[in-house]
């Protein structure tokens, strides 16, 4: 998944933490596929000793509060103790944070040949950036994805290229049951091809991320879809 380097270059090393203005942010996570099975990271507080556990979860986790230091979110891991006993801490990613007040940290394996077992991805959680009803299309493939959405079909299809993401609003081409149909093509060397075809359901109190990506040992195109309900909406 070295596509994901480039994608919104989000993924920075760790650096000196020097002191800079703060902001309280809330956050989700959300972790694509465990590497590892490495299932919890730490958060750095403000004054970098402050360790916030953040456990990762491969559906929306619960929100939470982080104070980013200088529009950024530095995640760390435990690396043992120090001589005297004092516990030590290695970095895993140093993330820009965009400049809202939600935020949903994406956790990417980096793969096998990586430094890092994950790469991290903030993105705008807020719903004046990400509105109910709405759909979220990521690539992560090293390839462009087409996806067809009811109304946007065809011409209308929506064209994403790798490391790319899009923003879809409601769909309104749906059935009786607010269902409407979705083709994904990934592209190749003979253009786009249909990878999968089904239904999805048009709600206004949801919105859905769509993530397509190769699996990286098979090399298979594949999708993964993450339905997000509205707070107020959910039963």
């Amino acid at each position: 998944m070295r596509i994901l380097t480039c994608l919104l270059g989000t993924t920075l090393m760790l650096g000196g933490l020097a002191p800079a203005a703060t902001t309280e942010i809330r956050f989700r996570t959300l972790c694509f596929r465990y590497q590892d099975q490495l299932k919890e990271v730490l958060a750095a507080g403000a004054d970098g000793k402050t360790m916030l556990p953040v456990p990762l979860f491969t559906v929306y986790s619960l929100s939470a509060t982080l104070t980013t230091t200088d529009g950024r979110a530095v995640f760390v891991l435990p690396d043992g103790k120090t001589p005297d006993g004092k516990p030590k801490y290695k970095p895993l990613a140093s993330v820009v944070v965009p400049p809202v007040k939600e935020v949903l940290f994406l956790f990417l394996p980096a793969g096998k040949d990586a430094k890092q077992p994950y790469q991290v991805v903030a993105l705008a959680d807020d719903p004046r950036s990400f509105p109910w009803g709405n759909v979220r299309l990521l690539n992560l493939a090293m390839v462009p994805v087409r996806f067809h959405l009811g109304e946007y079909s065809g011409k209308m299809a929506r064209i994403v290229k790798p490391g790319g993401v899009d923003m879809v609003s409601r769909v309104r081409k749906v059935d009786d049951f607010n269902m409407y149909n979705v083709v994904i093509e990934f592209g190749s060397p003979d253009g786009f091809l249909p990878v999968s075809n089904t239904r999805w359901k048009s709600v206004a109190g949801k919105r859905d991320l769509v993530i397509a990506y190769l699996d990286p040992e098979s090399r298979k195109p594949l999708v993964n879809f993450y339905k997000d309900v509205e707070p107020a909406a959910a039963p």
